[in-house]
């Protein structure tokens, strides 16, 4: 399936509903983006926008490709200078971290309030990073007297998390590594595949999502890398 630009598409179809899942957080003007939706619209419909919620602050509050990250009052005022109302927001049934807001333009606009205040939503978010800061130190302290090659596997979002929020280990790199091109982010560090690089030729430390990390670790050890010479990141 070809990917077409929201402004770029015919505005002669007029659409009822338009759902957009985990794009708004991504974009420079959200504000014009939901303009953009507004033009593929017929008059009396609706628009259902999901990003990540503020309501539970979790690493993807720290993803470095998010331009902006929402509470439940600025997505309202967003919405407003869009010329719609937030008429309800809610957390998603499939992902208690993707929260659900539903745009119209026929009702009035209705008190909106976050359900974290803003001082909160700060703390939990200084939270993560000092994780971070601490996880930059800890690898450090177990790589000190380590002179070979460094490889973290994962050019994903986690991977952007460690390459911001714990740069001193980063810097160490000797590259990324990934089973698969197909999906990788852009770093400042070389990317190669696993199946070219020589097992045990280093440490390789396991960057990835702690669902995922298992079944990396698997196909290391499958792959003839031994498990002193693997770093899970917990």
């Amino acid at each position: 399936m070809s990917k077409i630009k929201v402004r770029r598409l015919p505005t002669k179809k007029k659409f009822e509903f338009v759902f957009s899942n985990n794009v708004i957080e991504h974009t420079s003007n959200p504000v014009k983006f939901i303009k953009n939706i507004d033009k593929l619209l017929s008059e009396k419909s609706f628009i259902l926008v999901c990003c990540p919620t503020q309501t539970k602050i979790t690493n993807e509050t720290l993803f470095i490709d998010h331009v902006f990250h929402f509470s439940e009052q600025s997505f309202k005022m967003i919405a407003n200078k869009a010329g719609f109302v937030l008429d309800k927001d809610f957390i998603s049934s499939w992902d208690k971290f993707t929260h659900c807001y539903l745009l119209k333009k026929t009702k009035k606009q209705k008190k909106i309030k976050n359900r974290i205040s803003a001082k909160t939503a700060i703390m939990y978010r200084k939270s993560i990073v000092d994780k971070y800061r601490i996880l930059d130190d800890q690898l450090l302290n177990k790589l000190i007297n380590f002179k070979g090659n460094i490889y973290l596997f994962g050019a994903g979002e986690l991977s952007q998390i460690i390459r911001c929020y714990a740069p001193k280990f980063f810097d160490r790199l000797s590259s990324l590594v990934v089973s698969d091109l197909k999906g990788a982010r852009l770093f400042n560090k070389k990317i190669n595949l696993i199946r070219d690089i020589k097992p045990n030729s280093g440490v390789i430390v396991i960057g990835v999502r702690k669902d995922k990390a298992d079944k990396v670790l698997t196909n290391l050890l499958k792959l003839g890398w031994s498990k002193n010479k693997i770093i899970k990141i917990n």
